[in-house]
């Protein structure tokens, strides 16, 4: 049995061997550079040597997606009346800046990465989810 020690640059080049990083050439990749940092992270800390993880990176792929913001997670997961409140939510922080309106978008955006966590694994790529983030997939 040989065992091959993943690293970071490692974990990332067997996601680009199966062609699953977004690129300009690829766009249809699952995951782009900065998510497989943070999956990488979010898996390091995870398994250890005596929980090892044997990469499987089309099992990573059906087992945890990234979004690039939460309109596009809430696409996928919520009900038209939940997108269209979420896009209102995500307006009005680009309409005319008062505190009311920032407030009420980061409450907005507060209660939705709640949801998220509860009902999943939320990696966060950056602090705004509207920066990208990944799932594990209900």
């Amino acid at each position: 049995m040989i065992i091959e020690e993943d690293d970071q640059s490692l974990f990332i080049r067997r996601f680009e061997d199966y062609k699953r990083v977004v690129t300009p050439e690829n766009q249809n990749g699952n995951f782009t550079y900065r998510g497989l940092r943070a999956l990488y992270n979010y898996l390091d800390g995870v398994f250890d040597e005596e929980n090892p993880l044997k990469l499987d990176v089309i099992a990573l792929c059906c087992e945890f997606s990234e979004y690039k913001n939460l309109e596009e997670y809430l696409i996928d997961y919520s009900t038209e009346e939940e997108i269209n409140e979420t896009i209102m939510g995500l307006k009005e922080e680009d309409d005319e800046r008062n505190e009311e309106k920032i407030r009420a978008s980061i409450e907005f955006k507060t209660r939705i990465e709640e949801e998220i966590n509860d009902k999943t694994i939320l990696i966060k790529i950056d602090e705004d989810l509207n920066e990208g983030f990944i799932i594990q997939q209900y």
